[in-house]
């Protein structure tokens, strides 16, 4: 399994690959803003608002950005990197 990793931190953000051990992190972000979303998102299963599914989904991200297909990065607090998923 080729992984990947990359952290840009700034004096308020830090944009970064997340490990599949920040799936709660990653859930609680997308449930928490399922409705906000609603209007552009496509149409998700409801798997996809579970942890499970940020687990798996986290370390193909992982994977794909390793094989230089695609870089999905997450926005987090520079001041609390173990905090809550901003974007």
């Amino acid at each position: 399994m080729t992984t990947f990793s990359l952290e840009l931190t700034g004096q308020r953000v830090r944009v970064a690959t997340l490990e599949p051990t920040a799936a709660r992190r990653v859930g609680d972000y997308v449930r928490r803003n399922r409705a906000f979303h609603g209007p552009w998102n496509p149409r998700f299963s409801e798997r996809y608002y579970s942890d499970e599914f940020w687990s798996d989904r986290l370390a193909q991200n992982l994977e794909e950005a390793g094989r230089g297909e695609s870089l999905r990065l997450f926005v987090l607090e520079a001041a609390d990197p173990a905090g809550a998923v901003r974007g």
